[in-house]
């Protein structure tokens, strides 16, 4: 997300699983909160690739 997006998000880890820790507030403009969710979905589908179902 920082090389991609400029934005950072801090890992943290859990016994079972990693989790992401995404730290906003009111100071965040529109196009701010706008470009997390627009990286936040780059990444995911990055990740997860859709199976089709039958």
């Amino acid at each position: 997300m920082m090389h991609d997006h400029s934005i950072w998000i801090s890992p943290i880890w859990f016994i079972a699983k990693p989790r992401l820790r995404i730290t906003t507030n009111a100071l965040h403009t529109r196009e701010e909160i706008d470009r997390l969710v627009l990286g936040m979905t780059a990444v995911r589908d990055l990740m997860y690739k859709p199976t089709i179902s039958a």
